[in-house]
């Protein structure tokens, strides 16, 4: 036999869903880290004739990595990012971006994407590296050259991990800039 309907009891149904889906909403997902090798440098600030920069990791991932730059110069100081090239043993990979960049005289971030195949790069050992950035400052050649290390947390990781995450490997390879840099005025 069929049971009477009672609206009563739909409602007691229709609330108990809609908190059990704002419960679930609160929940966080646990953090993760990749299964892959990350390139970190460390927390870098440059100054070269009237100019500084600052530049940090932004992306790594499988098939490459991202780097930013960030590029202050002081007043009447003009700067142009000429070449960007990122070295590993036996090879050196150039920026997949048009250089040179623009002359100017105005703070600025540069994103400088590296193609390549980093997975590879990792399972071949390459454990080091160099990011070697050329720039014209007020006409005078500078070259920043910037160590970097390949580090893999480990594959198959607990997505359950105690303690805050190692600095560069910020959720899905994504990292922060490493803090303000001095403006230096005449």
């Amino acid at each position: 036999m069929d049971e009477p309907f009672d609206p009563g009891r739909r409602w007691l149904q229709a609330l108990v869903v809609v908190v059990a889906a704002l419960a679930s909403l609160a929940t966080s997902r646990p953090p993760v880290r990749l299964g892959y090798a990350l390139w970190e440098a460390p927390p870098s600030v440059h100054r070269m004739g009237c100019a500084g920069a600052e530049g940090w990791v932004a992306r790594s991932s499988k098939t490459g990595m991202g780097f930013t730059l960030h590029i202050v110069p002081d007043a009447g100081c003009m700067v142009q990012l000429t070449g960007a090239q990122f070295k590993l043993p036996g090879q050196g990979i150039a920026a997949s971006l048009v250089l040179p960049r623009p002359l100017t005289s105005v703070e600025q971030h540069v994103y400088l994407p590296f193609l390549f195949d980093n997975e590879g790069s990792w399972n071949r050992g390459e454990r080091e590296g160099n990011l070697e950035l050329a720039f014209l400052v007020n006409g005078a050649p500078e070259v920043w050259k910037l160590p970097m290390i390949h580090r893999n947390e480990g594959y198959h990781v607990s997505d359950r991990i105690e303690g805050p995450e190692p600095r560069g490997s910020g959720s899905r390879g994504f990292a922060s800039p490493p803090g303000p840099i001095e403006r230096v005025e005449p």
